[in-house]
């Protein structure tokens, strides 16, 4: 898969997931987060593109789309010796972080165009959803992270090319998915593959789960995919959706 991501100046996300010590994961915390998220756009040009949780003692990660590979040690560089910082490093109870690169069905990657036998990836709306589609603020995200049982090119593939119809049949309006990112991992676990989704609050997940699982291209990628884990999560408060709502209120 190195045709995905060898450029060490090539636009790439950061998966960023942390726990935060008992105690430790209140207003103060929400707050600094809320900074270093603002501080990392201003100074260093970083996007957010979601902060989904299971609860900052269980779980939460967050999604940044960032310049380059280079970038994550100058952010490291520059934000370090600040206070406010700090004060999130010390609240941590464990982190890791991982460098992905786009898939080529990425909202935000390198797509190519599809084969001829698979469907056009949808166009995007201003608002980052399908073209006539929009989403509804409230939200929850569904994270999954799973690999393929080879790194070959014939099984990435066969894995890539069917996922731009199953992009399309959730984003469309019977379930009002939106792809937020579909990334390969280029460390931790190389290889491995995650999706965001940010799905509408009151989405049944299993019930688009097991219609979807009917689709023949959702069968053909699944047909490559071990160690699948899928996760439901809620928005984090310095997510920028959860941050519009409280400003709405």
């Amino acid at each position: 898969m190195s045709h995905e991501a060898s450029e060490d100046l090539r636009p790439v996300y950061l998966f960023d997931r942390f726990r935060v010590k008992p105690g430790l994961g209140g207003e103060r915390f929400v707050d600094n987060k809320r900074w270093f998220r603002d501080q990392l756009r201003g100074e260093l040009g970083w996007t957010l593109l979601a902060a989904p949780s299971l609860g900052l003692e269980n779980g939460s990660c967050n999604f940044w789309r960032i310049k380059s590979s280079n970038d994550l040690r100058l952010g490291m560089e520059q934000f370090g010796p600040r206070p406010r910082f700090g004060e999130i490093r010390d609240a941590l109870a464990s982190e890791e972080q991982h460098l992905l690169a786009p898939l080529r069905y990425d909202p935000g990657g390198p797509q190519g165009p599809p084969p001829p036998t698979s469907p056009a990836s949808p166009s995007a709306a201003p608002d980052g959803g399908s073209a006539g589609s929009p989403l509804p603020r409230a939200c929850r995200y569904l994270l999954e992270t799973f690999s393929l049982k080879s790194l070959e090119m014939e099984v990435y593939d066969q894995f890539v090319f069917p996922m731009f119809s199953v992009r399309e049949l959730l984003e469309a309006k019977e379930y009002r998915w939106r792809l937020v990112l579909a990334g390969v991992r280029l460390t931790g676990a190389p290889g491995s593959l995650v999706h965001l989704w940010r799905l509408p609050a009151a989405a049944d997940v299993n019930a688009a789960l097991a219609s979807i699982a009917t689709k023949r291209d959702y069968r053909r990628a699944e047909a490559q995919v071990i160690n699948r884990t899928v996760e439901v999560m809620t928005p984090a408060g310095w997510d920028e959706e959860e941050t519009d709502a409280n400003r709405r209120s």
